[in-house]
C-alpha cells in the first residue's frame, strides 16, 4: 500500500498536508521524495497532488471556550417560494403580502376548518398584522415568482425574550429590517397572548407556554392574466400556515416544564382560501406558496464572560445561535442552516474548555481511486490517484480518464504526522465541488457564502452529485461504518482535479462540532486512445512531436530549430498554470528527448532499407573483393561497374532492385524490416514496401505556443515537411 504522511509547511507554509510516498520508501519522508510531486517539479510548480484540510478560526474558538450566541432570540424566515398555480398566460398586477398573528389576535380556524376567504381577509387586513407588502410587477407565462429573497434569512421580529430596561419596563420586540417591511406591524396586538408576561415565570413575551394559542403566518397573493382582450382578473388567495405553540416552539420534558430552544420548522399545517376578483370561465388564483420554512429561537442571549474572554472578544459578534441537527430525522432546512459559526448545542457556561475533548482536531486521511461499477465500492485493486506514475505504464493507464472515482476518509489526529492515531467518533461529509479549478471555495467562509439557501437549489445540486451527505462512524481499529454508498463522480478529461469536501464531527449529546473544508488534489492521466499521434495514424492534431519511443530518424529536429526553441519558450513563458501538468509533461519530455537527430536542410533521399542483420557493401553488391592479386579495395580510380566482366556485379543484387521482395535471396528479403521508397508519398507518410506494416512519417519544422494558463498549447505555425521536388529522380 502507498505510504501516507502529513508534511508540515507544504504546499504553503501554513499548511499541514497529506502526501503519498512509494510502497518501498524507507527514507525520512522528506517532501521532495513524495510521489505526489510531478517529475521535474520545482518549488514554483504548485502541481503537487495532496490533501489539505482547512479549519475555521471562529469554529475553533467556539469549541475551545464554548462561546455563546449573544444576539437574543427571533422569528426568522428561511425559505419562502411562490409558484404559478396553473395560469397559462402572462400575469400582471402581481402582489404578495405577509401577515403574522396569534390565534387570540384573530382565530383563523373554526375548530379544524380554515375560515372563509372573506372572514380571513377582514380579520387580518387593517389590523397591524402585516409585516411586508411586495409589488412584483409582471411575470411571463409559465414562470413562478420564485423565492422572495428579500425576506429569506431575515428576522420578522427579534428580541422576543422577557427583558427589562433600567426602569424595570418590559423591552418590546424589535421589528425586522428587510426590504418591503411594513412599519405598521405591531407585535403587541398581532401576537396577543393569554398569559401576563412576567420575567420570573415566562421565557418570551409573545408565545404562550401553558395555553393553546397557535401562531399563524398568512400570505395574501394576487395576479391577473394578461389576455389579448385586456386584463382577465383572477381570484386572490390567502394561504395560512399554522404553528402549534405548545408542541412546536419549546422543549418539553414531558412533565409540563418548558425549556428554550432554537428550532427550524419546515412542516406546518397549511390551508388556503380564494375569493374576490375572477370572471368568466378562467378565474382560479394565480399563485400559491410552494415552500415555506422558518426558524424560531426562544433562547436568551448568552454572555461570554470568563477569565480570558478578552482573547476571544473578536469572535463574539460572529457566533450564531445553536441549531440541533438530527441525522436520523433529516431536514433539508436544518442541513442548510448548520455551520461552523454556530454555538454548540449545550447549556454549559461560556468559557468551558472541556469541548476540545468532545470535538478533537482531526485530519481526514484520504484515499482516492476508481469505482468498481459491479460492487459500487472502490475497486479492490485500485490505483491511488494521489500519486504520479511514469508515462505509458500499467499504473498510468489504470489512473487515466475517463473514469468514475470515489474516495474514503480515515479520521486521524492532526498532530500525528505518521497518520496512525485514529480519532474515533461520528463524522459527516459531502462534496461541494468536484473540480474547483478557480478556487471558489478557498475556505469555510466561502462555503457559507455560496451554499444553497433553499431546498430547490439543494435538489438541483444533489442531481450533480453535490451536497449528498454521508455519515461515517470511525471505530478504533481504523475501519469505518457508513450509512450510504460511496460518493462518486465521473471525469471525462485528464489532468489535475481539485476536489472540495466539507466534513464535520458530531456528538449525540452536543450536536455538530468541528468543521473542515478539505481540498483533495489528484491526477488523471491521458488514456492510450487519446495519446497524441501523427495524423496519418488517425490521431488528433498534435502539438509536441508525439513519439515517446526511440525511433529511427533520417535528418531530425535539432536544438536550433524553430520547434525546439518554441518548446523552451513555452515552458518559460509563465503560462504553465497549476492545472497544465499534461502540457508541461509533453514539453519537458520533448525537451529531454536527445534522439531527435540533426536538421538537414537540403538532401536527396530516394530509398531507405533497414535490415536486422549486418550486411557489408560487398555483400549487397554481390562482389568478391579478393582477386588473384589479393584484396582489391574500392577507390575512385579502381572501381567496379557493369561494363567489364572482371569488375561487374550480378543483375540480381538487391541494390539494383526497386523492391526488396523482387530479390531471389529469401533470407535477405526476410531480414529487411523496413523499405521506404520516398517517391511513393501519400499525404505525409511513406508506404513500407517490405510488407512489414511500418510507415515513414514526414516531420518538419514548426512552432508551438502556450497562450495562457488553463488553455491547451497549440501549434503556432504550419508544419513545413519535406517535399518531392521532381518526379524524374523520384526523391524527396
Amino acid at each position: 500500500m502507498t505510504q501516507k504522511r502529513i508534511i508540515i509547511g507544504q504546499p504553503d507554509y501554513t499548511d499541514r498536508s497529506q502526501y503519498n510516498f512509494a510502497d518501498d520508501y524507507n527514507g525520512n519522508f522528506d517532501y521532495n521524495d513524495s510521489i505526489g510531486l510531478p517529475p521535474n517539479s520545482d518549488k514554483f510548480s504548485k502541481k503537487d497532488i495532496h490533501t489539505t484540510p482547512y479549519s475555521d478560526d471562529l469554529n475553533a474558538a467556539i469549541i475551545e471556550r464554548n462561546l455563546k450566541f449573544e444576539g437574543g432570540n427571533f422569528i426568522r424566515i428561511d425559505n419562502l417560494r411562490i409558484v404559478n398555480a396553473g395560469v397559462s398566460h402572462d400575469i400582471k398586477n402581481v402582489e404578495v403580502r405577509g401577515y403574522l398573528f396569534s390565534h387570540l389576535s384573530f382565530a383563523a380556524y373554526t375548530g379544524t376548518s380554515l375560515k372563509s376567504y372573506d372572514s380571513l381577509k377582514s380579520g387580518i387586513m387593517g389590523s397591524n398584522k402585516r409585516f411586508f407588502k411586495w409589488n412584483g410587477g409582471n411575470v411571463s407565462e409559465g414562470n413562478d415568482i420564485g423565492n422572495l429573497e428579500f425576506a429569506e434569512g431575515n428576522n420578522v421580529i427579534s428580541n422576543i425574550s422577557l427583558q427589562l430596561d433600567a426602569n424595570d419596563n418590559l423591552i418590546p420586540p424589535q421589528n425586522g429590517a428587510f426590504n418591503f417591511y411594513d412599519d405598521s406591524f405591531d407585535s403587541t396586538t398581532a401576537l396577543t397572548t393569554n398569559e401576563l408576561p412576567t420575567v420570573a415565570e415566562l421565557l418570551t413575551q409573545i408565545f404562550d407556554e401553558n395555553f393553546s394559542n397557535p401562531i399563524y403566518f398568512a400570505f395574501w397573493m394576487k395576479g391577473d392574466a394578461d389576455r389579448w382582450f385586456g386584463t382577465d382578473e383572477r381570484k386572490e388567495r390567502i394561504q395560512v400556515f399554522k404553528i402549534d405553540n405548545l408542541t412546536d416552539i419549546f422543549l418539553d420534558d414531558g412533565q409540563g416544564n418548558k425549556s428554550p430552544q432554537i428550532i427550524p420548522i419546515d412542516e406546518m399545517t397549511t390551508n388556503s382560501k380564494t375569493g374576490d376578483g375572477g370572471s368568466g370561465a378562467a378565474e382560479s388564483a394565480a399563485w400559491k406558496v410552494k415552500d415555506f420554512s422558518i426558524t424560531i429561537s426562544t433562547l436568551p442571549g448568552g454572555e461570554n464572560s470568563f477569565a480570558d474572554s478578552a482573547d476571544y472578544e473578536k469572535y463574539f459578534l460572529s457566533v450564531q445561535p445553536p441549531l440541533k441537527y438530527e441525522p436520523n430525522e433529516y431536514s433539508p432546512n436544518t442541513f442548510l442552516n448548520i455551520g461552523p459559526n454556530r454555538q454548540l448545542f449545550n447549556y454549559a457556561s461560556a468559557g468551558d474548555t472541556s469541548y476540545t475533548n468532545v470535538f478533537k482536531d482531526y485530519f481526514p486521511k484520504s484515499t482516492i481511486g476508481s469505482l468498481d461499477n459491479n460492487t459500487g465500492q472502490m475497486s479492490e485493486n485500485f490505483v491511488d490517484l494521489q500519486s504520479f506514475y511514469d508515462s505509458n505504464t500499467l499504473e498510468s493507464l489504470r489512473a487515466s480518464a475517463p473514469t468514475t472515482i470515489t474516495f474514503d476518509f480515515q479520521m486521524v489526529s492532526s498532530e500525528d504526522v505518521e497518520m496512525t492515531t485514529i480519532e474515533t467518533g461520528t463524522y459527516f461529509y459531502f462534496v461541494i465541488h468536484w473540480n474547483d479549478i478557480e478556487n471558489e471555495f478557498a475556505d469555510l467562509q466561502n462555503f457559507l457564502n455560496k451554499r444553497p439557501i433553499n431546498e430547490v437549489d439543494l435538489i438541483n445540486l444533489q442531481e450533480q452529485d453535490l451536497y449528498i451527505v454521508r455519515r461515517q462512524e470511525q471505530i478504533d481499529d481504523g475501519t469505518s461504518i457508513y450509512d450510504s454508498p460511496p460518493l462518486k463522480h465521473t471525469y471525462n478529461s485528464p489532468g489535475i482535479k481539485n476536489l472540495k469536501v466539507i466534513t464535520f464531527s458530531y456528538d449525540e449529546t452536543e450536536g455538530v462540532g468541528r468543521w473542515k473544508l478539505v481540498k483533495c488534489r489528484f491526477f488523471l492521466d491521458i488514456p492510450l486512445n487519446q495519446y497524441p499521434d501523427f495524423g496519418a495514424l488517425g490521431g488528433s492534431d498534435y502539438t509536441t512531436i508525439p513519439w515517446p519511443f526511440t525511433t529511427p530518424i533520417i535528418g531530425g529536429v535539432d536544438s536550433n530549430s524553430k520547434y525546439k526553441k518554441s518548446v523552451q519558450q513555452s515552458l518559460s513563458s509563465g503560462n504553465i498554470g497549476d492545472v497544465d501538468i499534461i502540457d508541461e509533461r509533453f514539453l519537458i519530455e520533448d525537451l529531454e528527448n536527445d534522439v531527435m537527430g540533426k536538421s538537414i536542410n537540403l538532401m536527396d533521399l530516394e530509398q531507405v532499407r533497414y535490415f536486422n542483420n549486418s550486411y557489408g557493401i560487398n555483400d549487397l553488391l554481390g562482389i568478391n573483393p579478393i582477386t588473384d592479386d589479393g584484396f582489391r579495395p574500392f577507390n575512385r580510380f579502381d572501381y567496379w561497374d557493369a561494363s567489364t566482366s572482371e569488375k561487374s556485379y550480378s543483375e540480381d543484387i538487391s541494390v539494383g532492385q526497386i523492391f526488396i521482395n523482387d530479390n531471389i535471396d529469401l533470407t535477405l528479403v526476410q531480414n529487411c524490416q523496413i523499405e521506404l521508397n520516398t517517391g511513393n508519398l501519400t499525404g505525409k507518410s511513406i508506404y513500407d514496401s517490405s510488407g512489414k506494416n511500418n510507415d515513414g512519417f514526414l516531420m518538419g519544422n514548426y512552432r508551438v505556443k502556450k497562450v495562457r494558463k488553463g488553455e491547451p498549447m497549440r501549434r503556432d505555425t504550419f508544419i513545413k515537411v519535406p517535399k518531392k521536388t521532381g518526379n524524374r529522380n523520384g526523391a524527396l
